[in-house]
C-alpha cells in the first residue's frame, strides 16, 4: 500500500540536524525510561527509546511510502522535554506546579477537571514543543514537526485523546510507533528487572493472556492462533517476541489502513485527521489491554515501581524546594555552580531569560505582521492559527492565560517568572545530575 500522494511534502533534514546536535537531545542518554538506568547496563534510556521509536516508525513509513525525513524529525524530538526519572518525574513536577498554583497564585481547580488541567500545566509533549519554540538552540523548526510532537501521545486504540489526532499520516505513524516501542521495551525491561519487578517471562505471559481473555473473550477467540506471536518467539534466545510482534502489528496496520482508504474518499494529506490509520478491532483491544497491563497492573502495583515513584517525587521536590527558596530573581538557573549554598552563586546569577517578558517581546515583534488587530488580541495563537488554537499553547502560556485570571502584581510576575525558570531547570536535568544536586543539599543538613 502506498500513501505517497497523501504524504507531507518537503525536506526536514535541517530540522533533524538542529534536534540531534542539541543539548536536550544529548541529555536523553541519561534520562530513565522505566528502570533507573545506572543500575545495570542494558535497560533502556530515554535516548534508546527515541531511537527505537524512529526505527519502528521508519519501518511503518517505508511500507506506506510516507515522508521519512519528517518522521525522523518528529521521532527524534518527541521526548526532548521529558523529565528525569521518566513519567515518575513528570508526575512529580505536575504535583509541584499544582501546589504552587493553588497556594501561591490562588488558582481554583475544579475536581472534575483536575486530571485534564494537570496535564495542561505540565506534560512532556507540551514541554518538548516549548523547547523547540522558545529554546535558543532551535530556529524555525517546521510546523509539521511541532504538530507531530504535540500529538505523539495519541494512538488509534486509546479511548481518550489528550492533544488531538495528528493531522498528518507521518505524525500518526510516530505516535503509533511510540506506543509499540514502549510495549516492547517495557516488557523486556520488566522481565530483565526481576526479582525487583517480580515478573519473570512465564508469569508475565500467563497473566497477560489470562487477563486479556477474561476482559475481551471474543477478541481473544479471534486472535487465539496469533496471540502467542505477539508475546513470545522461541526462535530467539530471550524469547520476548519483539521482532515478530512488530512485524505482525505493522502488517495489521497496513491491511486495516487499506480498508480505510478504500471505503473513504481520501484525496489529500489534509484528510489524515478525519481518517486516521488504525489497527483491526481485535488487535486494538489487545494492544490497549497490553499497555494497561504494564502500567496499571505492574507499574502502579508492584512495590519496586511504587518505591521508584516515591523516590523520584522526593528527589525532585527536594531539589525544587532548595532552588525555589534561593533563586531571588529570574536567573539562568543552569549557571549555578555546586555547592548551591554559596550566596555569590545563587543570588547573583546572570539574568538571561524572563518568561513574562517573552510574551511582550513576541507581541511587539509580530505586531507589524498583524496590523489592524485589537491591542488585547492573542498574537501568539494567531501566529499559529493554521492549526487548532489550543494545540500550541505551551504549558507556561496556558497557566498564564487560562488559569491565572487575575491581573498579576509586579511581585507575582517575578514569582511566576522565577517558578518557570526553576521548573525549566529541573525538567532538563538528567537522573544523575538530579541525584548529584540532591546529595549536595542533603550534605548541608548533616551535623557531623
Amino acid at each position: 500500500m502506498s500513501l505517497a500522494k497523501y504524504a507531507v511534502k518537503g525536506d526536514f533534514d535541517s530540522d533533524i540536524d538542529q534536534i540531534i546536535y542539541s543539548n536536550p537531545f544529548k541529555r536523553l542518554a541519561n534520562k530513565s525510561q522505566i528502570i533507573i538506568k545506572p543500575t545495570r547496563d542494558h535497560f533502556r534510556s530515554r535516548l534508546i527509546h527515541t531511537e527505537e521509536v524512529n526505527r519502528i516508525a521508519l519501518d511503518i513509513a517505508k511500507g506506506l511510502n510516507l515522508n521519512l525525513s519528517l518522521i525522523t524529525a518528529i521521532s527524534m524530538a518527541h521526548d526532548l522535554g521529558h523529565t528525569p526519572f521518566g513519567h515518575a518525574g513528570e508526575r512529580a513536577i505536575q504535583t509541584i506546579l499544582e501546589r504552587e498554583l493553588l497556594v501561591r497564585f490562588r488558582v481554583k481547580i475544579s475536581k472534575n477537571k483536575r486530571e485534564e488541567i494537570i496535564r495542561k500545566i505540565f506534560h512532556h509533549s507540551l514541554n518538548s514543543v516549548r523547547l523547540l519554540l522558545k529554546g535558543n538552540e532551535f530556529e524555525g523548526i517546521s510546523k509539521g514537526v511541532i504538530e507531530g510532537i504535540l500529538t505523539h501521545s495519541w494512538s488509534p486504540w486509546k479511548k481518550i485523546c489528550l492533544y488531538d489526532i495528528p493531522n498528518s499520516y507521518e505524525g500518526q505513524v510516530v505516535a503509533i510507533a511510540d506506543q509499540i516501542a514502549s510495549i516492547n521495551h517495557d516488557t523486556e525491561d520488566i522481565i530483565e528487572g526481576e526479582p525487583y519487578t517480580e515478573y519473570n517471562f512465564t508469569r508475565f505471559k500467563a497473566e497477560l493472556i489470562n487477563g486479556f481473555k477474561k476482559l475481551h473473550p471474543d477478541s481473544f477467540k479471534n486472535l487465539n492462533s496469533k496471540i502467542s506471536n505477539f508475546i513470545e518467539d522461541r526462535s530467539i534466545e530471550s524469547g520476548y517476541g519483539r521482532k515478530r510482534r512488530i512485524k505482525n502489528i505493522i502488517e495489521d496496520l497496513v491491511c486495516e489502513s487499506e480498508k480505510i482508504f478504500k471505503n473513504n474518499n481520501i484525496n489529500n494529506c489534509s484528510m489524515a485527521y478525519l481518517h486516521p490509520l488504525n489497527l483491526s478491532y481485535d488487535l486494538s483491544n489487545f494492544i490497549r489491554y497490553y499497555e494497561d497491563f504494564i502500567r496499571r497492573l505492574i507499574q502502579q502495583k508492584i512495590p519496586w515501581f511504587i518505591g521508584r515513584d516515591c523516590m523520584a517525587a522526593a528527589l525532585i521536590s527536594t531539589v525544587f524546594n532548595h532552588l525555589w527558596s534561593r533563586v531571588r530573581i529570574t536567573p539562568t538557573v543552569s549557571q549555578m555552580e555546586l555547592p548551591l549554598f554559596n550566596k555569590k552563586d545563587v543570588i547573583k546569577t546572570k539574568i538571561e531569560t524572563k518568561e513574562m517578558q517573552y510574551l511582550d517581546h513576541f507581541k511587539a515583534f509580530y505586531k507589524e505582521h498583524y496590523k489592524g488587530l485589537e491591542e488585547n488580541q492573542d498574537f501568539y495563537s494567531l501566529f499559529l492559527k493554521e492549526t487548532k488554537e489550543s494545540n500550541f499553547k505551551t504549558w507556561d502560556y496556558y497557566i498564564l492565560n487560562n488559569l491565572i485570571s487575575q491581573k498579576l502584581s509586579e511581585n507575582d510576575k517575578e514569582k511566576f517568572s522565577r517558578l518557570i525558570a526553576v521548573i525549566d531547570f529541573i525538567a532538563g536535568l538528567t537522573d544523575r545530575y538530579c541525584l548529584e544536586i540532591f546529595n549536595q543539599v542533603y550534605k548541608e543538613f548533616l551535623l557531623v
